[in-house]
């Protein structure tokens, strides 16, 4: 194997551990973040059995990743031939902006505007500070316009959401 393939070999194995830590920031898991990094890099459809085989995770670890990854819209299913599926990364980097939100927003933003829910405000009206209770429903107000907002933004197309940005900057 020549010194130059060895390198691109190095540099994709460092970009997939690299990307893994960052999936983590996003809420993934370091195996899920893994799997879409191999994905990305790839210049070919990829299989679950290579996956597998050159990430060495468990097939269920693939499996359950693959179809999280699929729900999301990181990665799609790119063909079944021979009974085997194959799979391609989303390389369209708004589309891969969108992803994120999507994931973070139902991790994240959304068990805090359902807990919010619950206690804003008549719940906790009687039982803390009234300071207190406004504050916490600042809060879910807050978060319920992020949500619109990051809703607004899932939705959108990139054109709509650059010529928006660019008017903000």
């Amino acid at each position: 194997m020549s010194v130059e393939v060895r390198q691109k070999l190095r540099t994709r194995k460092n970009f997939i551990a690299d990307w893994a830590e960052v999936g983590l920031g996003w809420g993934m898991s370091r195996s899920m973040a893994a799997i879409h990094a191999y994905l990305l890099t790839a210049d070919k459809l990829v299989t679950a059995d290579e996956l597998v085989e050159e990430l060495e995770l468990s097939r269920g670890c693939v499996s359950t990743n693959l179809s999280q990854l699929v729900k999301y819209g990181f990665i799609e299913k790119a063909e079944e031939s021979h009974r085997k599926d194959y799979f391609r990364a989303e390389k369209n980097t708004f589309s891969i902006l969108q992803s994120v939100i999507s994931y973070r927003r139902e991790k994240e933003l959304a068990p805090l505007l359902k807990l919010l829910d619950h206690y804003c405000p008549s719940q906790l009206s009687d039982e803390i500070p009234q300071d207190s209770v406004e504050m916490i429903c600042d809060i879910r107000q807050y978060a319920m316009k992020t949500d619109r907002f990051l809703t607004n933004l899932e939705n959108s197309n990139e054109s709509l959401f650059v010529r928006s940005f660019l008017r903000m900057i």
